[in-house]
């Protein structure tokens, strides 16, 4: 039950592709996401438990990229609604950076 289920996710996973906002990444997500697919039914129809680790091997490694992306922008998110109150620092933020002559 568990594989069949997991194989459900990665099918949504899959459908959920957003191919017009980026073809070249969906095309390699989508690629991803049948071999981990394969990968899980072979697993499940033949008992073959290495397959089934190659799938949770890809699947975690994604599940890290996405909570590192998620962290990444909840601290851009936090920056954006708690500016410095340094001016100097906040114009370093945008880009814009200052020098003084003596």
């Amino acid at each position: 039950e568990a594989l069949v289920r997991a194989q459900n996710i990665v099918l949504e996973m899959s459908s959920g592709l957003d191919h017009e906002s980026n073809p070249d990444l969906c095309a390699k997500l989508s690629s991803l996401y049948n071999f981990i697919y394969r990968r899980l039914v072979e697993g499940n129809l033949k008992h073959d438990v290495s397959a089934i680790d190659d799938a949770l091997k890809i699947l975690n490694y994604q599940r890290e990229t996405w909570v590192m992306l998620m962290e990444k922008l909840a601290r851009e998110k936090q920056q954006i609604n708690e500016p410095d109150e340094n001016p100097a620092n906040q114009l370093q933020d945008v880009g814009v950076s200052l020098s003084l002559s003596v």
